[in-house]
């Protein structure tokens, strides 16, 4: 589960300074290796944070690392899935 990033694209703290804090952080490269050393049986679902600096490139990094998918969780990643800025994203990135 990738970090809390702000609107500036700064990422939030693994602590109890600020409300919108990361609770809990798993890195994309961690999940990749879990289903690379268990193929077939695990897929890898990135996890990346619409609000990073060059998210366009993670999102390419996690194609090229095998990723089945991407996923948002919206509560515990402080995303307001409204947001207009999340809809300009290339939608054929995938394809």
């Amino acid at each position: 589960m990738d970090r809390v990033y702000n609107c500036n694209g700064e990422p939030m703290p693994v602590d109890e300074s600020s409300s919108e804090k990361t609770h809990c952080y798993i890195s994309n490269e961690y999940v990749a290796s879990i289903a690379s050393d268990n193929s077939g049986k695990v897929l890898f679902g990135a996890s990346i944070h619409m609000d990073r600096l060059n998210v366009e490139q993670y999102l390419e990094h996690a194609k090229d690392c095998g990723a089945d998918l991407v996923k948002w969780l919206p509560s515990p990643q402080s995303i307001d899935p409204l947001r207009k800025t999340y809809r300009s994203f290339d939608k054929n990135l995938w394809n």
